[in-house]
């Protein structure tokens, strides 16, 4: 919801604008944000995370929201967004400069970029048996270094939220970007 609630005082809700969710999971992010944005894709790489989503969304008989089963690197959408988000993705990608270099490819000039993840943590967030964790967190200086790089300016960064996981706080920070 913090996330959520940040996307949504961010955006200008008066345009009918398209957005995308990168690591959709089962669509809980979109959810919240489904009555902001005229479209939303949700792009996940997981056929199940997919399949639930699309349950979700026809049992709520809610058809501007897209599951989309496919990768980052290799999707190919019909429109560029004009907004593009995330919760809790970059971590489970091994190419991080790579695929943010693709998320602004995705992006219309002065679209809004905003990923949220964990700030480096010490590897016990996720069980050493978790397969498809790249990183440990990140220092979200590195990323907007990084975003800065393939054309953003950097609108805001700040923690939003502290997960509790295994009885620890995890924060989570959240990078609003614009595409220049």
């Amino acid at each position: 919801e913090a996330i959520g609630d940040y996307i949504s005082a961010h955006t200008n809700k008066e345009q009918r604008l398209q957005a995308l969710e990168v690591g959709a999971t089962t669509g809980t992010l979109s959810l919240l944000l489904e009555k902001h944005f005229s479209r939303i894709d949700l792009l996940d790489s997981s056929k199940s995370m997919i399949e639930k989503t699309t349950k979700k969304l026809e049992e709520r008989n809610i058809y501007h929201l897209t599951p989309i089963h496919g990768y980052i690197n290799t999707f190919k959408p019909q429109v560029h967004y004009d907004v593009l988000y995330s919760a809790m993705f970059l971590h489970h990608i091994i190419e991080t400069d790579i695929v943010l270099n693709k998320l602004g490819n995705l992006l219309t000039k002065g679209g809004k970029l905003f990923l949220c993840d964990l700030y480096t943590e010490d590897g016990r967030f996720h069980p050493n048996t978790t397969e498809g964790v790249y990183h440990h967190g990140f220092d979200p200086d590195t990323i907007a270094n990084m975003l800065k790089t393939i054309g953003f300016a950097i609108n805001n960064i700040e923690t939003i939220y502290n997960f509790n996981r295994h009885d620890r706080l995890y924060p989570m920070f959240l990078i609003e970007a614009t595409k220049l």
